[in-house]
This record gives C-alpha cells, structure tokens and sequence, in this order.
C-alpha cells in the first residue's frame, strides 16, 4: 500500500514539474513582463513609505529592523525588475 502511494506521489511530482517546465519554457515574457511590473509596483510602494528618522539616540531596535528589512525589499525590487528586463529581452523574436 505504501508502496502505491510513493509511486503515485511521484508521478505526480513529474506532473507538476513538467508543466513548470512547459510554463518556464513558453512563456518566458509573460514571466519577464510579470515580475517588472512587480517590481515597479514594489518600488513606489517603497517610495510611499516615511522616512526613517536616523537621528533618533539610541537607535531603536524598531528603527534598525526596519532599516534592514527595507534593503531586504530594496535587493527583492532590483532583482526583480532585473531579471524581468533580462527574460523580455532576451526573449523576443
């Protein structure tokens, strides 16, 4: 019984990956066009946000984590936008 189960899950998994694969492999501009707009999106998200105060002494432990979660987002953004120009150019016939 376990058995059948195994083989089952593993076709399945062969499923999904090969679509993933049929997605990646055709649709490589919508992919590209998807995530520039989701980074432009993030980016003037980014840019509505307040200004951190850095002057504040000491610094708060709120003010230093959400420093370095905006250049997590920051290096999420320029990655995105990116790689999205990269797939659309690289990527047109």
């Amino acid at each position: 019984m376990e058995n059948k189960i195994s083989n089952l899950l593993v076709e399945y998994f062969r499923y999904f990956i090969n679509g993933l694969n049929v997605l990646i492999n055709e649709y490589l501009i919508i992919i590209g066009i998807i995530l520039f707009s989701l980074g432009i999106k993030g980016y003037l998200k980014m840019l509505e946000k307040e200004p951190i105060d850095y002057k504040t002494t000491p610094a708060k432990r709120e003010t230093i984590s959400e420093i370095r979660d905006r250049s997590v987002q920051w290096e999420w953004i320029i990655f995105a936008i990116i790689l999205g120009i990269c797939l659309i150019i690289e990527n047109i016939e």
